[in-house]
């Protein structure tokens, strides 16, 4: 893992095979609010993307494009940060999620020049989006989302879900005594892990129940959390090391989102 988080601070460009994040975005029901929060903490800009049928903005951070920001569809939908994993064929992928017990949330479409997308849950609630890229197209991003933790209450079950829909082993491992499984990826891209940490199987939850990503502060950790609560926000535990994979804080943003800032 050291090695991931290690190439999202230095926002490396991969070659997207299946199982990494090559896209996330914060779904907000205050749009507004949300970029203030982000520029604050992060030092984040945020700007107009033209051509998505809806409001869509990218955050940005010295030129690069970080992330999307949108307005939560529907009033069912609460505000979270959603991570699309890449897949080899959005349909199949999609279709796995149904056969292995998960819910299809948003069926594929193309969106022009960029791939092809769907979002789904998996059978413990969690939710994240699948991205099938057009051929030649590379990273859609410089991601400075540098990983991602995606809660499970039955980690074998979660193991073979996720095998199937991504069409690769997602493998277990067991690291200072903490038991998780790595989706499958290439070294030094970022990805994301299952982790387990109760119950989260009712339906759709705020994502302070869900996936937590990881996001760069690039060395300035005690800066962002310091900023944190002045701006709408909650510390949740303070900056903490994580063995030999840098040091992160945890916090709430100024509408809930549970996510991790990060910093080697």
């Amino acid at each position: 893992m050291e090695q991931h988080l290690e190439a999202g601070q230095q926002n490396h460009q991969p070659g997207m095979p299946p199982g990494t994040f090559s896209w996330n975005e914060l779904l907000t029901s205050d749009e507004t609010a949300a970029a203030r929060f982000y520029a604050q903490v992060f030092g984040w800009q945020t700007e107009d993307f033209p051509g998505a049928g809806v409001k869509y903005s990218i955050f940005k951070n010295q030129g690069d494009n970080v992330a999307g920001l949108m307005k939560a569809p529907g009033a069912g939908c609460p505000p979270h940060w959603l991570g699309y994993v890449t897949v080899a064929s959005t349909d199949q992928a999609a279709s796995k999620v149904t056969e292995a017990g998960g819910k299809v949330l948003v069926p594929p479409f193309d969106v022009p020049t960029v791939g092809r997308i769907a979002v789904f849950q998996d059978p413990q609630g969690a939710a994240l989006g699948l991205f099938q890229p057009l051929k030649g197209t590379g990273t859609p991003a410089g991601n400075r989302i540098v990983w991602c933790d995606i809660p499970v209450a039955d980690l074998d079950r979660a193991v073979r879900f996720y095998s199937a829909v991504l069409g690769a082993q997602v493998v277990k491992h067991e690291e200072h005594g903490m038991k998780f499984a790595l989706l499958p990826h290439q070294e030094h891209e970022v990805s994301g892990c299952l982790v387990p940490a109760g119950t989260n199987s009712e339906g759709p939850k705020p994502s302070a129940e869900g996936p937590m990503v990881y996001l760069s502060c690039q060395g300035r950790l005690d800066e962002a959390l310091n900023a944190v609560a002045p701006n709408g926000g909650k510390v949740l535990k303070p900056r903490h090391p994580i063995g030999p994979y840098g040091f992160r804080g945890v916090v709430l943003d100024s509408e809930g989102n549970r996510i991790a800032l990060h910093s080697m």
